[in-house]
């Protein structure tokens, strides 16, 4: 543990600060998301049929090439601002709260799925504004109606659309069921933190 906190500084210090910050999105899901795991009902423990693993998030079956068992701290927080929150631009989201709540369900669900699921969530605190496409890529267009909508609103609906996500994939397939309360209990611990971080700001 004094390690990852060590590292979680590191990472602070080398990182720049803009409007959305990675840096308590990362401590934040690494809090979640620990060390090691190779649970054997996790389909992105798997590669091939052999279960590799999972560590600080990072999937074998999304990430085949790295050496899951030994990857550090720092390789994990490079592949998250390389391939998730750099690649959906949250340095230019506004708030941070809903910055670091879409980096949860990115990490936890798929990049692809979370850019849909804010998408909509735009849309939706838009209303009756006309629609940002719903592709699931996060480009300037999208980018500026998000900054653009009510974020408290926007952060209800991405909430929102995010357990209803949760909820279709254990409908889909039941053998999730064991997975859902863990889900949502890390929900309910994120919308707990988002409301300290907010009030905090109000003071």
């Amino acid at each position: 543990m004094a390690k990852i906190i060590a590292a979680l500084f590191i990472l602070a210090f080398t990182m720049t600060a803009h409007a959305a910050d990675i840096k308590p999105a990362l401590v934040n899901t690494f809090g979640h998301e620990g060390g090691f795991q190779r649970h054997p009902g996790d389909s992105g423990n798997y590669v091939n049929g052999v279960n590799i693993g999972t560590k600080f998030g990072i999937a074998a079956a999304s990430y085949p090439k790295e050496d899951i068992r030994n990857l550090t701290i720092e390789r994990a927080g490079f592949i998250y601002q390389r391939d998730f929150w750099g690649a959906s631009r949250c340095d230019e989201w506004k708030s941070q709260i809903v910055a670091t709540m879409y980096f949860e369900f990115a990490v936890n669900m798929g990049q692809g799925t979370a850019a849909r699921i804010v998408q909509r969530a735009v849309n939706y605190a838009g209303y009756p504004r006309a629609r940002i496409a719903v592709d699931g890529n996060i480009g300037p267009a999208t980018v500026k109606r998000l900054n653009e909508v009510d974020q408290t609103l926007l952060f209800v609906h991405l909430v929102g659309l995010g357990h209803g996500r949760y909820v279709q994939i254990v409908d889909a397939n039941a053998s999730k069921e064991q997975f859902l309360d863990t889900w949502a209990r890390r929900m309910k611990a994120n919308v707990q933190r988002s409301v300290h971080e907010y009030e905090a700001k109000r003071r």
